[in-house]
């Protein structure tokens, strides 16, 4: 995960830099949210201490069932993700 991160980062780095085409420009944007899904999709991958989903850890082969947080991610150049708790919410009396 981390060397396709990187990738990823590299790729975020040269749509940054590069010429926009202005013929094409929808699907220029569309290509630069995908690229930036990714990223937030990968760095919250690598900071699960856990196996979830499709991102497989070697180092944690399992579901944590202790891990009881949501990861938020976001930032375009710099992307950051932060564990926020989930908040119980109890029943409404019936």
């Amino acid at each position: 995960m981390t060397e396709s991160l990187q990738r990823l980062n590299n790729l975020w780095q040269e749509i940054r830099t590069s010429q926009v085409d202005t013929h094409n420009i929808v699907r220029v944007r569309e290509a630069a949210a995908m690229v930036a899904t990714s990223r937030w999709m990968y760095s919250s991958a690598l900071e699960r201490k856990e196996t979830r989903g499709m991102h497989k850890h070697l180092d944690y082969p399992e579901m944590d069932v202790n891990q009881q947080h949501y990861l938020i991610s976001g930032g375009l150049d710099r992307v950051w993700v932060k564990a926020e708790k989930i908040k119980k919410l109890e029943a409404v009396g019936v």
